[in-house]
């Protein structure tokens, strides 16, 4: 598929390449392909590589190894650490594969065979869809108990609470108070030159939030920014508050983080966004050249069913709506007997919802023996355990993109809840209250419905049926079909409506 069609362009362009892609996962897909794995390198962060010192702790990884904490330490054995060894071969490989987040953060210099990442002539960001939402996470940043050290949470004096929502008066007790407790917490922490394993990750969540707000204090001036504030409430924990601030476009970021890294780009996905993707990832002054390839998967392997819908998830309606919910999921599943299927629950709440439905209504046995639930700690490895146990259901929360169920995994799949940008949040709020900007908002539901729809159907002999029983999704795809590709409305049966817009036959 995609990946060997982008490999197969990076080797016949001349010069070396970065192959970055949004997900590890997806970096241990390319690594263990039989066609590509051997002629690309990939790399990670230092917390994927043990230390190989022989007084290290058995389960101490590199980013937290005594070479990170203490700074007048040399490692003698530096040659076989197991990241360092694999950054030097990542620097000199033809192409080299890493994930968006350390794209992002590795320092590159200019000059060549200094042993550190430099600029290359090509790089190819596959899954594209998905970069805004990553410089967002990137350049945003949130004031809580967990992204400061307890030192400088502790020394805080918040404004008055019903100012926290004045956008002005957060913004200037971030510059005038937290930024230089921020800064001098900093400075202690460097200052300590054998640090302990607690006070490193200090170090550089305190560095990492620092950098957020001095790029925040240089951008705000000329930008338009945006905080959300909220008091968070624990059962049997203390509460605590907290805010977030973000741009509310981020492509004038993406520059320095990700675009001067290569001469030349090649974005990929199945699932590019319509409208204005170019300007919101700061591409639309470049040369572009804008490839359609069709489906090969035959339409009749993958069928779209829209008939069965039950109801609407919203806030008002999807308790009404769970039981029924439940029972199609059911019935679905034992026309499927003995054939894995996969429900995109799009969050815990509605797990936990259809989990209690279930119970109510006398099918709670049926859960307990059909369903296994996504691990909210262990992604990955909650989703291969199911497809080597017997549950015939994986309820998924975030699998949307970054997965390959191919073959007998996974042969259908229910899409229970549309996962459209949370309203709560004070940018997606602006966005479509101030600037009226639904295409961006509908747009980002529809690229989640089409990545939940790629997840089953891997070859032109595959084959899975995905069922959409949320109401939403359906008005979605019939209000707004343009925002949808060709390869997906191909499985829907619809007929054109006089506005553009499409209805079911």
């Amino acid at each position: 598929g995609k990946s060997i069609t982008l490999y197969t362009i990076l080797k016949i362009l001349p010069g070396d390449s970065y192959y970055a892609t949004p997900l590890k996962s997806l970096q241990d897909q390319l690594a263990e392909d039989d066609f590509i794995g051997s002629e690309v390198t990939q790399i990670q962060g230092r917390s994927n590589y043990p230390c190989v010192l022989p007084d290290a702790d058995p389960d101490e990884t590199v980013d937290v190894a005594r070479c990170q904490r203490d700074s007048d330490f040399e490692c003698e054995i530096k040659g076989e650490c197991p990241y360092y060894v694999q950054k030097n071969s990542c620097v000199n490989s033809e192409i080299s594969v890493m994930n968006f987040m350390y794209m992002m953060t590795v320092p590159m210099t200019p000059l060549p065979d200094d042993g550190q990442f430099s600029p290359r002539q090509h790089m190819t960001v596959d899954e594209c869809q998905g970069v805004e939402d990553w410089g967002m996470n990137q350049i945003s940043f949130t004031l809580s108990p967990f992204s400061v050290p307890t030192e400088v949470w502790a020394s805080l004096d918040w404004p008055h609470e019903d100012k926290r929502e004045d956008f002005n008066t957060m913004g200037a007790w971030v510059r005038d108070e937290v930024l230089p407790v921020a800064r001098n917490e900093l400075d202690r922490l460097d200052s300590i030159r054998n640090k302990t394993e607690q006070q490193l990750n200090d170090e550089e969540k305190i560095s990492n939030f620092v950098d957020r707000v001095e790029r925040f204090l240089e951008d705000v001036e000329e930008n338009h920014w945006v905080h959300t504030y909220e008091h968070v409430m624990r059962k049997n924990r203390s509460n605590y508050p907290k805010v977030e601030f973000k741009p509310i476009r981020v492509g004038r970021f993406l520059d320095s983080l990700v675009w001067n890294k290569a001469d030349n780009l090649i974005l990929s996905s199945a699932t590019i966004p319509k409208g204005d993707f170019l300007k919101e990832i700061g591409l639309d002054d470049e040369d572009v050249l804008r490839m359609n390839i069709p489906s090969p998967f035959p339409v009749e392997n993958r069928n779209i069913i829209t008939d069965r819908a039950v109801g609407k998830m919203t806030a008002s309606e999807r308790e009404s709506n769970m039981p029924d919910m439940a029972r199609e999921i059911k019935a679905i599943s034992e026309e499927h007997e003995g054939q894995k299927g996969i429900v995109h629950c799009r969050g815990y709440n509605y797990i936990d919802m259809l989990k209690r439905a279930c119970t109510n209504h006398n099918m709670g046995r049926w859960f307990r023996e059909n369903c296994h639930i996504q691990d909210r700690d262990r992604r990955e490895e909650s989703l291969e355990e199911w497809i080597n146990n017997d549950k015939q259901i994986f309820l998924s929360v975030n699998m949307a993109e970054g997965i390959d169920l191919k073959g007998e995994k996974c042969r259908w799949q229910v899409l229970l809840k549309t996962l459209y940008p949370h309203m709560g949040d004070e940018r997606v709020s602006y966005r479509v209250n101030q600037l009226n900007d639904w295409e961006w908002y509908n747009g980002k539901a529809a690229i989640q419905i089409e990545q939940a729809y790629g997840r089953a159907v891997r070859s032109k002999d595959d084959w899975a049926d995905f069922y959409i029983l949320d109401k939403s999704a359906v008005g979605l795809i019939e209000r707004s079909s343009h925002l949808f590709h060709d390869w997906f409305l191909e499985g829907v049966e619809y007929e054109p409506d006089d506005n553009g817009g499409m209805s079911f036959g």
